[in-house]
């Protein structure tokens, strides 16, 4: 109840490949299924991705159909960059890196991220780069530090916008926030410090 997220841990001492099914069912009877399937191979000697954190964390994420390529094009708008990768518009998660095509070496993936449609719009890479790299975003990237312990665990008054704002951005962010206030990335900026300060307020209630 009221949570945005769960895990759960499967512990098992075994000599033998297995399959474990993992059954989620919401209060409206919709399920979500996924399977683990484990195999043990003792004559392996590559380290496992994430070593770690001893597990890739890529269930439920996205294969995608081209799984490698390069920078193909930047342009800065409004002191953001944006890239264009295989030719198509892309998104960075450090929103003042200028990414370079010339020189710039092939990349290689397995999985994407997964990018709600909230977050992304037809059409609108600008928009789309701050939507899906705003404050929310650096948090989870760690960002900001241990912000958003050292506030759950506080039982002080709840910040406002701006002095939430103060400590989720960067000083180009803020400088863009009070010097250009009704420019579209400001705009944005502001949108999704509420929507994480109300998710925080919330949890810490």
């Amino acid at each position: 109840t009221e949570t945005s997220a769960a895990a759960t841990g499967l512990y098992l001492l075994t000599d033998g490949d297995f399959t474990a099914q993992l059954v989620y069912t919401a209060p409206d009877g919709n399920a979500l299924t996924q399977n683990l399937n484990v195999v043990i191979d003792r004559s392996s000697t590559a380290a496992p991705p994430f070593a770690d954190m001893g597990v890739a964390p890529y269930a439920g994420r996205p294969t995608p159909s081209v799984t490698s390529g390069r920078i193909t094009k930047v342009a800065k708008v409004n002191a953001t960059w944006l890239i264009w990768f295989n030719g198509e518009p892309a998104y960075c998660c450090t929103h003042g890196a200028n990414g370079q095509p010339n020189g710039c070496p092939p990349y290689s993936y397995s999985h994407t991220s997964t990018v709600g449609a909230d977050q992304c719009i037809p059409g609108d890479h600008y928009g789309n780069q701050i939507r899906i790299w705003g404050g929310l975003n650096q948090l989870s990237l760690d960002e900001d530090g241990d912000f958003p312990a050292v506030f759950c665990a506080e039982d002080e008054a709840e910040p406002s916008v701006s002095d939430f704002c103060e400590m989720i951005y960067d000083d180009l962010q803020l400088y863009i926030m009070q010097h250009y206030p009704d420019s579209r990335a400001a705009a944005l900026y502001r949108k999704s410090a509420e929507e994480l300060l109300n998710g925080v307020q919330t949890y810490t209630a």
